[in-house]
């Protein structure tokens, strides 16, 4: 289920999706190498629509305009998303 999320930046998002335990462990594994643009890869699958104008949250290219606060924001908001649906199906 769509969930719209405040940011404490002042910006909302819209989240929806899962992963695969595989996908998760890439996704984790990405972050350990630094490895942005595959972090970035990943996002594009749960942020379905935010209020950056001009950037595209469908596009990996977007989240290298975004402050570094921003980007920890919106990481952090799909971190949370998860767990609760991971709690909801448990």
């Amino acid at each position: 289920m769509a969930q719209e999320v405040p940011l404490p930046c002042g910006h909302k998002i819209t989240i929806e999706g899962t992963l695969k335990m595989r996908e998760l462990r890439a996704w984790a594994a990405a972050e350990d190498r630094g490895d942005w643009l595959a972090c970035y890869g990943y996002l594009t699958r749960f942020v379905k629509a935010w209020d950056w104008e001009g950037l595209d949250p469908s596009q990996p290219e977007s989240y290298d305009e975004l402050e570094m606060m921003e980007y920890k924001e919106i990481n952090q908001a799909i971190s949370d998303y998860i767990r609760g649906e991971a709690a909801r199906k448990n």
